[in-house]
């Protein structure tokens, strides 16, 4: 089974948006570094890794107007 990232927030103890933004690096995230090592720490031990983008596009949305 694939480890996601809500599975790296509930170990961390911090949300998946925070665990989302730290793994992309988003430079407007302001978390200790405390939390960013631990977040990539888990991350690492788990072997989490990103999928393809082709893997993600595969759900589609209705938009109604």
């Amino acid at each position: 089974m694939a480890i996601t990232l809500k599975d790296i927030a509930n170990r961390a103890g911090v949300s998946l948006a925070t665990v989302s933004r730290v793994l992309n690096n988003d430079p407007r995230l302001s978390v200790s570094v405390e939390t960013r090592r631990k977040i990539i720490s888990i991350a690492e031990q788990l072997s989490y890794t990103k999928r393809p983008k082709s893997q993600v596009t595969g759900r589609r949305i209705a938009i109604v107007q």
